[in-house]
């Protein structure tokens, strides 16, 4: 079958809705990751980078549409399709996802042939974006923080007065994805 061995990311934070359709795509050949929800995606993205993800819309710590904007910037060339038990006419002024079914109104056989549709001229394997190795500038809020912007997750978050200093940079853990951020503050911000 032209889609044996496609990866794709499986995000719902419904246990059942995970299981049921990562049991059909996988009896049809293909790889499944799953993650409870975007910012656990986020994570399963570092690791390796799937061919499609599949969504649903309303999840704790990061939303379906959330993540579908992570992904447009990010990872452009992956199709999203978003799973949602709200109607397509209720979905966010700009939110285009490539593929939208209805929780409650779709069969398996028309997901999986739409999936083989989307995925059908995609490359073999996505490869991963190239390693941004250039730390993030440090800004000060009106109240006074310091703010940084995470780079997998793209959301910003007050440094913690405790993050480690190393020689003129600075690290510290997104407080959102986990991931290891490095930053610089400008020298004349220094000094709290």
């Amino acid at each position: 079958m032209g889609h044996l061995g496609k990866r794709v990311l499986l995000v719902d934070d419904d246990h059942l809705v995970r299981k049921m359709i990562s049991r059909h795509l996988v009896a049809e050949g293909y790889v499944v990751r799953t993650a409870i929800d975007g910012l656990d995606a986020i994570g399963k993205l570092r690791a390796g980078l799937p061919d499609f993800i599949i969504s649903g819309l309303n999840m704790p710590r990061m939303s379906g549409s959330e993540l579908l904007e992570v992904v447009r910037k990010r990872f452009p060339q992956i199709p999203v399709m978003v799973i949602s038990g709200v109607n397509a006419a209720e979905l966010p002024a700009g939110f285009a996802p490539e593929v939208f079914f209805h929780k409650n109104g779709f069969d398996f056989h028309q997901l999986l042939e739409t999936i083989l549709d989307v995925t059908r001229n995609l490359p073999l394997r996505t490869a991963l974006p190239p390693i941004d190795n250039e730390p993030v500038i440090a800004r000060w809020d009106e109240g006074g923080r310091c703010v940084i912007g995470c780079k997998d997750c793209l959301r910003e978050f007050n440094i913690p007065r405790s993050a480690d200093i190393i020689r003129r940079e600075k690290w510290t853990t997104c407080v959102h994805c986990g991931k290891l951020v490095q930053f610089l503050v400008a020298e004349h911000l220094e000094g709290e």
